[in-house]
């Protein structure tokens, strides 16, 4: 993590079931919390289109304005969209690395759920 990352990639074939939704997440290496990312200067951004470039949902900031999920960090309002049968995404990350956070790696990774209790 204190390397700059920037990357796109592409998605598809992503599960479309009635009342789901699809997440966005950066995971980060298990040394790093919230305490010490508040301290951190580094930030993630995520920008998500579909296959006619028309944007999907877009977010990004400073690592300790995410919500933190053990270390996997999110936006509570933009990470989820509700993804549509046969699209394809493409998804553009860019890390930017600040004092404080550290060495290893970082993934991205998208995850569908159903709500529930």
């Amino acid at each position: 993590m204190d390397r700059p990352y920037e990357h796109s990639y592409v998605l598809n074939g992503i599960p479309v079931i009635a009342d789901t939704f699809a997440s966005i997440f950066f995971k980060v290496p298990q040394g790093l919390t919230a305490a010490s990312a508040g301290k951190a200067s580094a930030s993630f951004e995520a920008d998500l289109v579909d296959g006619k470039g028309n944007r999907v949902t877009r977010f990004g900031g400073p690592l300790n304005s995410f919500i933190w999920s053990g270390s996997s960090l999110y936006d509570l309002e933009r990470s989820s969209f509700q993804p549509k049968h046969n699209e394809e995404y493409r998804l553009h990350v860019r890390y930017h690395p600040g004092s404080g956070v550290g060495e290893g790696f970082g993934h991205i990774y998208v995850r569908c759920a159903i709500g529930g209790s």
